[in-house]
């Protein structure tokens, strides 16, 4: 079957066979099946008291979730559910892991990649191939990991550039990827590696969405396969597809998550004005404003957030779309109050999405200038707090209250974070800052810190 014919193609209905209860105390207890098998078929229920009838048949067709997943990835194949589900998606493409490595087998000479890595013509033949490179970084010992980083930043940077653009651009793999039907622009690239919005581990703004800035869509493509080898990030080199997804001019965009903690079944919206990316980039000058729908419970709680700046699309000169963040943005909170038809839909959609994943979900929208919704994209939320008992007391002074982003606790000196004194941190210090910063997560603040206080913040802030 070809690469276009096998993702659109329609899922086998498998008929079910066994039973496992979704029970208190927990989220899953027992054994759990594969949620992201489309034969987990569920009931409509309370999340801790649905039932899940598994079907054991061995035979998984090609166009199962599992094959869809080592086809387009993990957003991928969720995004091919919602499609069919037939929720508000924006026209998208797959590039298949496929075209992904047909990319990875173009031949390479070891000397367009000397500036990038070097010493790299010393290790390897003349002729090689990003899939060659990647076996070889792979296969390196665990004393090298310096050597490691230091390869796949350069990796990182060579795919991202100019020089492997032009090597790559006329092959017959980048003619494949620019044949796809592509959605009518502007579109956004995004990552959909094999394990990214996994269950157990999400991944969440690991890797890049990148928005079409060129003519040629495959210089965007680069960039985004360019984030897998980020060494920050990089744990292992899975294999990777991309989706082309038109991109949505967007009045509102934010994130929806279907559960707070264990105990808190609260739907919580979070949201600015303009691009999603205003809501999960940990902006210091945006408090996003906050919905938070009660099941059971007609009337949504609004809380209105701080927002003074914002992203917004715009065209640029080299025939894309840029987006662009524009401050001293300001206007009456209440203005940008969602209206209850778009709160009704979005409560509906989360719901339709849990019973759709069988788990909580993280779900990203848009509300574009016509006041219609589309959900660009829907993740398992991996990690809820609620289960942990503590033997410490809790203090009886407070020097501070708030909400818990990430459940535990810890002791330790109360360090003011400054990008410029990262390497004075005391060992096992408490970062207090007015806001997440991408530099905290980098492994040698985290491997030091022992916790993380922010003045503000949002609960759907990828940093």
């Amino acid at each position: 079957m070809e690469s276009t014919e096998l993702i659109r193609a329609g899922f086998k209905t498998l008929s079910p066979c066994q039973s496992q209860a979704l029970k208190p105390g927990g989220l899953y207890k027992g054994r759990m099946p594969d949620p992201s098998a489309e034969e987990n078929i569920h009931a409509p229920g309370a999340l801790l008291n649905r039932c899940i009838r598994l079907t054991t048949s061995p035979d998984l067709n090609k166009t199962s979730p599992h094959h869809l997943r080592e086809s387009v990835g993990g957003k991928g194949m969720f995004l091919h559910r919602m499609e069919r589900a037939n929720l508000p998606v924006p026209d998208f493409q797959c590039v298949t892991t496929e075209m992904v490595e047909a990319i990875e087998q173009h031949p390479l000479d070891t000397h367009h990649l000397a500036l990038y890595i070097p010493g790299i013509a010393d290790e390897l033949a003349q002729q090689t191939c990003l899939a060659d490179i990647k076996t070889h970084i792979d296969a390196l010992p665990a004393v090298s990991r310096d050597k490691r980083a230091d390869w796949l930043a350069g990796l990182s940077q060579f795919i991202a550039s100019h020089d492997f653009y032009e090597l790559v651009k006329d092959s017959e793999a980048a003619r494949k990827i620019r044949s796809l039907k592509m959605p009518l622009p502007p579109v956004i690239v995004r990552s959909s590696g094999i394990n990214e919005d996994n269950y157990g581990d999400a991944q969440a703004g690991k890797y890049l969405s990148e928005v079409q800035g060129d003519k040629d869509v495959l210089r965007t493509c680069f960039k985004v396969m360019a984030s897998g080898y980020q060494p920050d990030v990089c744990t292992s080199l899975q294999p990777m597809a991309l989706i082309i997804q038109r991109c949505i001019d967007c009045r509102y965009g934010g994130v929806a998550m279907s559960y707070q903690s264990l105990q808190d079944d609260r739907i919580r919206i979070e949201y600015t004005a303009g691009q999603p990316r205003g809501a999960v980039a940990g902006l210091f000058d945006t408090r996003a404003h906050r919905i938070d729908i009660r099941r059971g419970i007609a009337q949504p709680e609004f809380t209105p957030g701080e927002v003074s700046s914002r992203f917004i699309l715009r065209k640029n000169g080299d025939g894309g779309y840029t987006e662009v963040k524009t401050s001293n943005f300001a206007t009456d909170s209440e203005e940008q109050r969602l209206s209850d038809d778009v709160v009704a839909q979005l409560r509906k959609a989360v719901i339709t999405l849990e019973d759709l994943l069988l788990c909580p979900v993280d779900v990203e929208f848009a509300i574009d200038h016509q006041d219609c919704l589309f959900l660009l994209q829907v993740r398992p939320i991996t990690r809820l707090s609620g289960g942990m008992e503590f033997a410490m007391p809790t203090p009886e002074e407070t020097l501070a209250t708030g909400e818990g982003i990430s459940e535990g606790f810890c002791t330790g000196i109360l360090w003011w974070a400054t990008y410029q004194d990262a390497d004075t941190m005391p060992e096992g210090a408490i970062v207090v800052a007015r806001h997440g910063k991408p530099w905290m997560l980098e492994p040698e603040c985290l491997g030091r810190a022992g916790g993380f206080v922010f003045a503000a913040g949002g609960s759907n802030d990828h940093v």
